[in-house]
């Protein structure tokens, strides 16, 4: 990242820049970001936009570098964002709480656990199946 001293995060090249190919499936996409911000010199909103995607989930590291930058360009492009607070983390914990309860506490979106995630994603499909079914 340009101007920044400590460059330990991600560096192209190294393992922590690796596209995590165990994880992928068919709908993923690798990107590439030149920036702490997912959405900073990508084509990301353009890719999202094309797949009518509204609500973005954030995991990664560092929550107060990338994901934190990450999702404050995404409420900027008018998404709604879920950070999933156990699935990040920071080298400061005070700093990554810190931020976690700000996001949640000033309404900028939802913060949630892994666990509350997949209770509402199992809802969430439930819901979307039973809508196809006549009811008598």
């Amino acid at each position: 990242y340009p101007g920044v001293k400590d460059t330990r995060y991600c560096l192209r090249g190294t393992d922590g820049a690796k596209e995590p190919k165990e994880i992928r499936d068919e709908f993923d996409t690798y990107l590439e970001k030149p920036g702490f911000s997912a959405f900073h010199k990508t084509d990301l909103d353009r890719k999202l936009r094309h797949r009518d995607v509204e609500t973005l989930v954030l995991a990664g590291l560092v929550t107060d570098y990338c994901v934190y930058a990450t999702a404050l360009a995404a409420l900027e492009h008018n998404y709604n964002v879920v950070i999933v607070k156990d699935c990040c983390a920071s080298d400061e914990r005070k700093l990554h709480n810190s931020l976690l309860k700000r996001f949640s506490a000033d309404k900028m979106g939802e913060v949630l656990s892994s666990g509350e995630l997949m209770k509402r994603l199992e809802r969430h499909h439930i819901m979307h199946r039973l809508e196809g079914i006549e009811w008598l």
